[in-house]
């Protein structure tokens, strides 16, 4: 059996390290994972603050101008000079970007060096670019520019079906040159604890229920419909509290609107958590949500880490009926798949899931199994590696 060809892949990516969220989760995992199976891996990525957690990682930080606008254009005039230093004195085999199609640097140095390069996807910039009214010639100008990266990548890779559809359909790429890899899970941390002992750990009353959510506050997250379902939870089961994890710039609009609702006595913000203590945080949880919006998320698909990680933990799962989500919990009867934007829907999903313990029981069952047999990093990675190696191929 021939031995699997070790690799050296440049990880590029324009995301702000100093934030530690959105998908620095996804890099950090696929790379560590990577390594782990013997690959090579060098991340390159703006100077624009380092990252705040210590990874045994090889980050190299292109300076950057922290300037609207002077950002992009100082970090890829930069990256091409970085970059091609390093692939002049060392061994390259490809060129992994993640959701850098609106660049021409990397397709240029791969270009240059005749190396494969391979454009990730995780979302869908353009769509986004006309909600917020750009203009139509910039608009134009970036659709051209995304063409050009996507149809000269020698593998385009979607972490949804949808993201696939949208895109293949979009520029016409062929189905060959398109692949699907999901997000997944450290299952390593994230996995069933005593939910007693959580709680005792965290110092939380052991008798009330808690409905609970970890990700980032933003509005395609829904947690505003999860505020507006709390009345609606709170008059069948009034010892309901709803722990929310995590942070963000719609905090104190949520904040706002629990206030006006009167029900912040029955809501717990535990603020940013590190990534190792969040698994207790699930685990003291008796159900977990994540209501999802439809806008941004119904057409392209979702494959959510906080679902996972919510599964991983064996927790029951209410959320949003969105593909990728309430198909996962439907098939595998591991969850409650509700209307997007409905707070009654919400709480109708939200009282079964408290009330159903043959659900709970189930969930703790399943849950594990199907995210270590389908969701992990370690798969991820893996997937990774195999598109890299065919397009060495």
């Amino acid at each position: 059996m021939l031995k699997k060809k070790s690799l050296t892949i440049l990880y590029l990516f324009y995301e702000y390290l100093a934030d530690g969220v959105g998908g620095l989760g996804h890099i950090w995992e696929v790379s560590k994972n990577l390594e782990r199976q013997g690959h090579t891996v060098v991340i390159y990525a703006p100077s624009c603050g380092e990252y705040k957690v210590k990874e045994s990682l090889d980050i190299r930080y292109v300076p950057t101008i922290n300037v609207r606008f002077f950002r992009f254009l100082s970090f890829h005039f930069l990256l091409l000079f970085y970059l091609g230093y390093y692939m002049i004195h060392h061994k390259v085999d490809v060129l992994y970007v993640r959701e850098m199609a609106l660049s021409l640097t990397p397709l240029m140095l791969a270009k240059i060096f005749k190396k494969p390069m391979i454009t990730e996807i995780n979302g869908d910039l353009l769509t986004e670019y006309e909600f917020a009214g750009y203009p139509q010639l910039f608009l134009a100008a970036m659709r051209s520019v995304e063409m050009l990266v996507l149809r000269m990548s020698q593998a385009v890779v979607c972490v949804t079906e949808g993201l696939r559809d949208v895109f293949q359909s979009r520029y016409h790429l062929s189905s060959e040159k398109i692949k699907v890899i999901p997000n997944g899970t450290d299952t390593d941390r994230f996995h069933p604890l005593d939910r007693s002992a959580c709680r005792q750990k965290l110092r939380i009353n052991p008798t009330i229920k808690i409905v609970g959510f970890v990700g980032t506050f933003v509005p395609h997250q829904g947690l505003s419909y999860l505020i507006r379902s709390s009345s609606l939870i709170l008059e069948k089961s009034p010892h309901v509290t709803f722990l929310l994890v995590g942070d963000g710039p719609s905090r104190q609009d949520m904040v706002d609107m629990i206030q006006a609702m009167g029900v912040m006595d029955h809501f717990l913000f535990a603020g940013a958590v590190p990534q190792d203590k969040v698994v207790f945080f699930i685990n003291a949880m008796d159900v977990c949500v994540a209501p999802f919006t439809r806008k941004r998320n119904e057409r392209i698909g979702l494959s959510p880490l906080k679902i996972y990680d919510y599964l991983a933990c064996g927790k029951p799962v209410v959320a949003s009926d969105i593909k990728g989500v309430g198909d996962l919990l439907q098939e595998n009867e591991i969850g409650i798949a509700i209307r997007p934007e409905d707070p009654a829907s919400l709480a109708r999903g939200v009282l079964r899931a408290l009330d159903d313990n043959d659900l709970a029981v189930r969930c703790l069952q399943r849950g594990p199994a199907i995210v270590k047999k389908n969701f992990t990093w370690q798969i991820t990675a893996q997937k990774v590696a195999k598109v890299c190696s065919e397009t060495l191929d």
